[in-house]
């Protein structure tokens, strides 16, 4: 606002009625400019064009005006109020997918400056060039491209599948530029069946233009199966473990010549025939009623797939006269637990048992082992009082069990099914005494005629 003074110098009375006032001018206020650069923080910092910046004026929070900055990658504001600003640039569109700013992921930073009279105030910003990098999958045999395989980087950022032609994956044009740094890279292969060759981690760099290569191989597994002669078997029966110990089962045939070749993903794998071999007793003579193991060494079943059925050494074959089935499988012995009673074997005739052990097509026959039951012998002499002595019992097969008679009974373990031939007391005049059963009840009654 203008002021009104009244200059008076020393004159008379009657020259101050003759005196005007006079106005002065108004005096200016006092301006300022400010200039922001945008620019890239590599060599040369190149400019940012169109990134868009607003300054706003501290005093009643006034905004300047977005403005974009210009080819320079500078928005300059001039002849303005002498106060505090705050310059926010924000990176949009293709701006926002190529850089970054360097503390933050956000498409905005600002920076806040008081501009002072007659002067120009600077607002430097840098962003970063945000990588995009690429990954070549390549066959490690040929180095001829791979397609169709998925690529992801750590974390969660997915690229295209490699082109066939080519076998490169890129970031979608749609999706952000990376920050260089350290990345995993994860694939999933159209095949389970091969192998990556190359470590799974890469180091990105802002400038990157080359594609990162990694190569593969295909995984196969090969099995040569012979005998003891080095002959290749023509036949066999296999079961081969994966990693994940999911199990697949397959048949050697002559045209194999002994092999098995698999395409499979890496890993260790197990193969086994599926055999069983060596049936054994747990015990070399076997009795009613006294519990003992049944076993046969085993590759490629499982303890439920094999059973052992028991029979009458004599004859192996028919109806078996019982059956158990392997409980356990411990280094490569199956085995069952079976207890023999007389109700079970009340066919056997010869006085010895067998197995055969079963499992798929596979069956083995055990050795023979005898089997023996309890026999209760009441012996009386002339006098038909109870006779203490030593017994010879004689029964068919040329079977002979030695027994002691204490007083008056012996209770030997004898051959079951087997008959009684004769018997031979020590020191009796009657060397072949007669003799009957008692019927039913395993006993053997004795009778002796009076010496002569």
């Amino acid at each position: 606002m203008a002021t009104r003074s009244t200059t008076i110098s020393s004159q008379t009375a009657g020259d101050l009625a003759t005196m005007s006032p006079v106005l002065s001018k108004p005096c200016p206020k006092p301006k300022t400019s400010i200039t922001v650069y945008v620019c890239v923080n590599t060599s040369g910092r190149p400019p940012v064009v169109q990134a868009d910046v607003d300054a706003v004026k501290r005093t009643g929070a006034v905004s300047l005006g977005v403005k974009p900055t210009d080819k320079n990658g500078q928005v300059s504001h001039s002849n303005i109020d002498v106060d505090s600003y705050t310059v926010t640039v924000t990176l949009s569109g293709d701006n926002l997918l190529k850089y970054a700013w360097g503390g933050s992921d956000d498409a905005s930073e600002s920076s806040t400056k008081s501009a002072a009279a007659d002067s120009l105030t600077f607002f430097p910003f840098q962003v970063i060039l945000l990588a995009r990098p690429k990954i070549k999958v390549l066959w490690q045999e040929d180095d001829t491209p791979v397609g169709q395989v998925k690529v992801q980087l750590s974390p969660n950022i997915a690229l295209t599948d490699t082109a066939d032609e080519v076998g490169i994956a890129s970031l979608p044009d749609a999706t952000r530029g990376l920050r260089p740094k350290s990345y995993d890279v994860l694939f999933t292969f159209p095949s389970k069946n091969v192998e990556l060759m190359d470590n799974r981690s890469i180091n990105v760099t802002e400038n990157v233009q080359d594609p990162y290569k990694f190569h593969i191989r295909k995984c196969w597994v090969e099995f040569v199966v012979t005998d003891n002669f080095t002959l290749p078997w023509e036949e066999a029966d296999y079961v081969l473990t994966y990693p994940d110990t999911h199990q697949e089962t397959g048949s050697l045939a002559a045209k194999d010549n002994g092999k098995v070749r698999k395409d499979v993903p890496p890993g260790e794998y197990k193969f086994e025939l599926k055999l069983i071999t060596q049936p054994q007793w747990s015990t070399s003579s076997a009795e009613i009623d006294k519990p003992l193991k049944v076993k046969v060494n085993a590759s490629g079943f499982a303890a439920s797939d094999i059973t052992f059925e028991i029979y009458d050494a004599c004859s192996p074959s028919g109806s078996a006269l019982d059956t158990a089935t392997a409980s356990e499988i411990k280094e490569g012995v199956a085995e069952a637990d079976w207890t023999p009673t007389a109700v079970k074997l009340d066919k056997v005739t010869s006085g010895k048992i067998v197995f055969i052990a079963k499992a798929g097509k596979q069956a083995v026959t055990s050795p023979p082992v005898e089997i023996k039951g309890k026999r209760v012998f009441n012996v009386t002499g002339p006098d038909n009082g109870p006779l203490e002595t030593d017994l010879l019992l004689h029964f068919t097969n040329g079977v002979n069990v030695s027994a002691r008679s204490a007083g008056g009974k012996a209770e030997p373990l004898v051959p079951l099914g087997l008959g009684l031939v004769s018997i031979e007391l020590s020191g009796q005049a009657a060397v072949y005494p007669s003799f009957e059963l008692a019927g039913g009840s395993g006993k053997q009654v004795c009778y002796f005629p009076p010496s002569t």
